[in-house]
């Protein structure tokens, strides 16, 4: 972003959105859209398709989701129309709970995940209070092993 903007407007980009520091510009339209839009009002975008992925999709879809916002209908990548070879991404969501029909990439599913997949919804995993101290990470070395008499 800085090298099509410029330091300036990038600064001043980081100062009205304090929460958001995504190199990808369209998440900063969704950060709009969450203070603007009211229960129950809809909105979607046309964006990159890399608005499901890591940074981009915390900074926009994780928190539509978090502020009881729904996904109703997305493409996670879909080819442009026109001239340009590039895939864009589709995001539809409406600020209520939404007992209606969901499509993603085209075709009805009973859900929508962050990623832009009907897959679970891992990135509000938490950890289960009754599970601590029974599991544990454990490293192991790959390759040959030597045993001692």
């Amino acid at each position: 972003m800085r090298a099509e903007l410029g330091d300036e407007y990038v600064e001043t980009l980081f100062e009205k959105f304090p929460h958001n520091r995504s190199a990808d510009y369209v998440t900063y339209w969704f950060t709009q859209a969450l203070a603007t839009l009211r229960p129950g009002e809809r909105a979607g975008y046309v964006c990159t398709n890399s608005v499901a992925q890591n940074e981009s999709r915390e900074a926009s879809i994780d928190r539509i989701l978090a502020a009881d916002g729904t996904l109703t209908d997305a493409w996670k990548s879909y080819p442009w129309p026109g001239d340009a070879a590039v895939h864009i991404g589709i995001v539809n969501w409406v600020m209520a709970p939404y007992e209606g029909i969901r499509t993603l990439n085209g075709k009805e599913v009973s859900s929508i995940s962050p990623s832009l997949t009907e897959s679970l919804d891992v990135t509000t995993a938490r950890q289960i209070p009754a599970n601590a101290g029974i599991g544990r990470s454990t490293r192991s070395r790959l390759g040959s092993s030597s045993t001692s008499p």
